[in-house]
């Protein structure tokens, strides 16, 4: 469909031009980490997602202008763009498709605007959580404090995280709809069958979890780290982001990469002892 001087394609199937896409989004390769890896994931695997998918990219001329894509279940997710106008002819389409999403996530600046037209348009509202710093991290080796015994979760584990799950996005995203809720827990379940999920015990008590995603761009993402109060304070969630950010180095020769809420002060602490660098800005909007 064209729009002013913008012309938008939708594919729910199949995604033509998709070196074409990749390539854009890799001249931005930590800011369109999600992207890169649904899409790359989604080449090796077509049902990796499901039946249904949709990824809308805007093109003027011939050149592509901005991303998104969007599976069962996952909010859209939207890429770096360095025009804007690009922004509201997407919601303009969205709007004449009769096309909904319950959030987004991406670039800062480009969510602002996308969230702005919408409500324009749309007449709905998303509730903003916190801006996230995205990191990343040489390749260097980091001294572990061997605090405790570092394991990967197994389904008997599942139960615990998936409550530990739902803590950890209410601890950031109050009043979350159980749609979101619900996405991470089977991200949570999928992580624990792919033996993603790692755990700290200490004297025979889980006191941390957190998880490795993705394999693009030399990159993979550490998240889902969790800690109950409880064990809060006591370098438990240091010494399990350490393991997994070496565990990336060493094992697999990539670049740990990772995101915090910028009010999140202990973390943003946490992430820098260890040798993290911000890299860049992120939003997440929900209805």
């Amino acid at each position: 469909m064209k729009i002013n001087n913008y012309k938008v394609f939708h594919f729910t199937k199949e995604i033509e031009n998709l070196e074409e896409i990749l390539h854009y989004l890799n001249k931005e390769p930590v800011i369109n980490f999600e992207i890169i890896d649904c899409l790359e994931q989604l080449e090796e695997n077509p049902s990796r997602f499901g039946e249904l998918i949709e990824c809308f990219v805007v093109f003027k001329k011939s050149d592509i202008k901005i991303v998104t894509f969007r599976a069962p279940l996952f909010n859209l997710l939207i890429s770096h763009s360095n025009d804007l106008g690009a922004i509201l002819p997407l919601v303009e389409y969205m709007k004449n498709s009769n096309i909904n999403i319950p959030g987004i996530y991406g670039p800062s600046s480009v969510v602002t605007k996308f969230v702005f037209h919408w409500y324009v348009i749309f007449k709905e509202k998303f509730q903003t959580s916190d801006e996230s710093w995205l990191f990343l991290l040489d390749k260097s080796q980091i001294p572990l404090k061997n605090l405790g015994t570092v394991k990967k979760a197994t389904i008997e584990h599942e139960k615990k995280l998936l409550q530990w799950s739902d803590a950890a996005v209410l601890d950031l995203i109050p009043n979350s709809p159980e749609i979101f809720l619900e996405s991470c827990r089977i991200n949570i379940s999928q992580r624990i069958r792919e033996k993603k999920v790692y755990l700290l015990e200490v004297d025979d008590e889980l006191v941390s979890m957190g998880a490795i995603t993705g394999e693009s761009n030399n990159m993979q993402i550490i998240n889902n780290v969790y800690t109950p109060p409880e064990n809060r304070c006591k370098g438990y969630a240091t010494e399990l982001c350490t393991y997994m950010a070496n565990y990336i180095i060493n094992e697999c020769n990539d670049y740990p990469l990772l995101s915090v809420i910028i009010t999140n002060k202990p973390a943003i602490h946490i992430y820098q002892k260890i040798g993290f660098k911000k890299k860049g800005k992120v939003t997440l909007c929900l209805k």
